[in-house]
């Protein structure tokens, strides 16, 4: 098995992406500095390059990832490795990750961890 760069947090945040000829929204249900898995039912390929919109509570602006690759799609869910996000919206996805850290990791739970 794979071992991951970065711990990932349940986490449900809503979200919307596009790219590669696709646009949709779902919802961030895992996160880490490094990437995230979406729930939505529209469906990516493998391999798609995305830029995503974050919208986090109490925020105006969505955190932006300008650059993201779609590396797995399962069951109306997908996981995404962030490539390109811009330094201040970096920090503001740290500050997210701690706040969401006390919870458990996704690793903790073996269903989650498995996806």
């Amino acid at each position: 098995m794979e071992q991951r760069k970065h711990t990932r947090y349940q986490a449900s945040f809503q979200a919307s992406f596009s790219g590669d000829g696709v646009s949709g929204g779902g919802e961030i249900v895992d996160l880490s500095t490094g990437g995230c898995r979406i729930r939505s039912d529209t469906p990516v390929l493998k391999g798609d390059f995305l830029g995503i919109l974050i919208f986090l509570p109490g925020r105006d602006t969505p955190l932006a990832v300008s650059l993201a690759v779609v590396r797995w799609y399962s069951n109306r869910e997908f996981g995404v490795e962030f490539i390109r996000t811009q330094s201040e919206d970096q920090q503001t996805l740290r500050q997210v990750i701690q706040q969401i850290q006390p919870r458990a990791s996704c690793e903790d739970d073996p269903e989650l961890a498995a996806k």
